[in-house]
C-alpha cells in the first residue's frame, strides 16, 4: 500500500511536466511532420494533397552544402569551447572561494542580458562601417574591402561567445569538487 501511494505521488508530481511536454513539444512536432508532407501553394501557404517533394529537395547540392557547413561550424564550436572552458574551469576550481564567486559572476553577467541583444551587439561591433573595422583598417591590419561580418569566422566567434559559459559552468561545477591534494 505504501509503495502504491508513493508511486501515485510521483505520478502527480511529474504529471504537469509530462503535460507541458505533450502540449508544447509533442503535438507541435507531429503537426510539423504532417505539414512537411503537404505541398505549398503559390502564396506559400499549405496546399492540398500529399507529396514527398520537401524530402526530395533535401538532397540538392545547396542543402548538402549548408548541412556540412553547419556540421563543421558546430564541431569547431564544440572543440574550441572545450579548449577554452577546461583551463578556465580548472583555474576557477583552484581559486579561493571569494575569487571563485567573482569569476562566476563575470561568467554569469552575459546571461542577464537578452540573447538577441547580445547577438545584435556583435552585429554592431562587426559591422562593415563599425568602429572595430575602422580601427583595424587604421592600423593596417585589415584590408578596407574585407568584411568582419557575414563570414564563417564571425559566425564561429559569436557561437563560441554564446556557448562558452555553457561549457565553463558544468566543468567548473565538477572541478570545484576535486580534491587537488591528490595531484601532489
Amino acid at each position: 500500500m505504501i509503495k502504491n501511494n508513493k508511486r501515485l505521488k510521483e505520478l502527480l508530481f511529474t504529471a504537469p511536466s509530462w503535460l507541458w511536454l505533450f502540449v508544447f513539444f509533442l503535438i507541435p512536432t507531429v503537426f510539423v511532420i504532417i505539414i512537411s508532407f503537404r505541398p505549398a501553394d503559390v502564396y506559400g501557404n499549405i496546399g492540398t494533397g500529399w507529396t514527398l517533394e520537401a524530402y526530395r529537395g533535401i538532397w540538392t547540392s545547396d542543402f548538402t552544402k549548408i548541412f556540412f557547413r553547419t556540421l563543421k561550424l558546430s564541431l569547431y564550436t564544440t572543440a574550441l569551447c572545450l579548449f577554452f572552458a577546461i583551463p578556465v574551469a580548472y583555474f576557477m576550481g583552484r581559486l579561493e572561494k571569494k575569487w571563485q564567486n567573482m569569476f562566476l559572476v563575470l561568467i554569469m553577467v552575459p546571461f542577464w542580458t537578452n540573447f538577441l541583444i547580445r547577438i545584435y551587439a556583435w552585429k554592431v561591433l562587426l559591422h562593415p562601417q563599425g568602429l572595430l573595422k575602422r580601427f583595424l583598417v587604421f592600423l593596417s591590419l585589415m584590408n578596407p574591402d574585407a568584411s568582419l561580418l557575414y563570414n564563417e569566422g564571425s559566425v564561429l566567434l559569436v557561437l563560441i561567445y554564446t556557448y562558452l559559459p555553457f561549457a565553463i559552468l558544468p566543468l567548473y561545477a565538477s572541478s570545484e569538487k576535486f580534491d587537488f591534494r591528490l595531484m601532489e
